[in-house]
């Protein structure tokens, strides 16, 4: 046998054996990166059915890995999304239920009202007019829970542009303040105002604030004791403008504190707006602080029930 023949039977081996060694590894490697796509597809499609804590394996560090990490990230943010959306219809459902019943109390009770007058026609003048109270005071519960609900979807919108106007706020509270006297007076209560000698200006959307002060007030008065007043305390820490309106009445419980600025939220859920409001008074306060850059704090014990509220002076 020549030689040159004896070479070219060498050369087919070499090449044979090199595409059989070459074929072996990319087996190897090839069927490691396809059970790592199909790993990929696998879990592309669990997240598709609704399994939101499927977890995408990326130990090496390649193009397949920065790709698993993507998409884990990108699932980590859709379970986020789909939580927040479950919890907000659960909210809409809470709130519709809420909604519903504060409505219907005085709406039950107006009708009741409305019957008994026109069952007893016959009676008194006196008792004629005191059904007629009634049913006027259930009317303007109806009233101001309406407009709560308004104010709350206003002040919680997106489109809605603070108004800002420079005010010295002594003075703004002193105004408000006012219009509660024959309220206090009623309550057998009092009040003072303490703030600095200085002016304290403040830049704010005037009507929202009024608002604020209308309801701390007011529930500081409806859970304030007889024969003790308010305190209003206004000063200036560093940057921030600080109000601090207190009354003396009973303790709020530890476990309730966490909640008493939620929507609709009842310390007791039996009593009804007489006694207790409708739950959106102290939610829409702190809905305007957060517009302004600020929030409120409540602080509770014994002796008193404090409602701090602070509003950036730049604001």
């Amino acid at each position: 046998m020549d030689v040159s023949r004896l070479e070219e039977q060498y050369s087919f081996y070499y090449v044979l054996v090199f595409i059989l060694f070459t074929s072996i590894f990319y087996y190897l490697f090839s069927h490691k990166t396809i059970r790592r796509i199909e790993h990929l597809n696998t879990c592309v499609n669990e997240v598709g059915q609704g399994n939101w804590d499927i977890e995408i394996h990326t130990s090496i560090n390649d193009e397949i890995g920065n790709l698993g990490r993507q998409m884990n990230a990108m699932v980590a943010s859709l379970k986020e999304l789909r939580e927040k959306e479950l919890a907000a219809d659960n909210l809409k459902t809470e709130m519709i239920a809420n909604i519903s019943h504060d409505l219907r109390t005085p709406v039950t009770s107006l009708l009741g009202y409305i019957e008994l007058m026109k069952g007893n026609l016959n009676d008194s003048v006196t008792e004629r007019e005191k059904y007629v109270r009634i049913a006027e005071r259930k009317c303007l519960e109806l009233k101001s829970l309406i407009y709560d609900l308004l104010d709350y979807s206003t002040i919680n919108s997106r489109e809605y542009v603070l108004q800002l106007e420079k005010v010295e706020m002594k003075e703004l509270v002193q105004q408000v303040m006012i219009d509660f006297v024959p309220q206090l007076e009623a309550a057998n209560m009092s009040f003072h105002i303490e703030a600095p000698r200085e002016p304290l200006f403040i830049s704010v959307d005037v009507g929202l604030v009024v608002r604020m002060l209308q309801n701390m007030i007011s529930n500081a008065i409806t859970y304030g004791q007889d024969e003790k007043g308010l305190e209003l305390h206004l000063a200036k820490n560093d940057d921030e403008m600080v109000l601090t309106v207190v009354n003396y009445g009973r303790e709020i419980p530890a476990d309730v504190l966490p909640h008493i600025f939620e929507r609709f939220y009842r310390e007791e859920k039996s009593r009804s707006a007489n006694t207790g409001g409708k739950g959106m008074g102290l939610a829409i306060c702190r809905s305007i602080a957060i517009m302004h850059g600020g929030d409120i704090t409540v602080e509770s014990h014994s002796e008193s029930t404090r409602f701090m509220v602070r509003l950036p002076l730049g604001s």
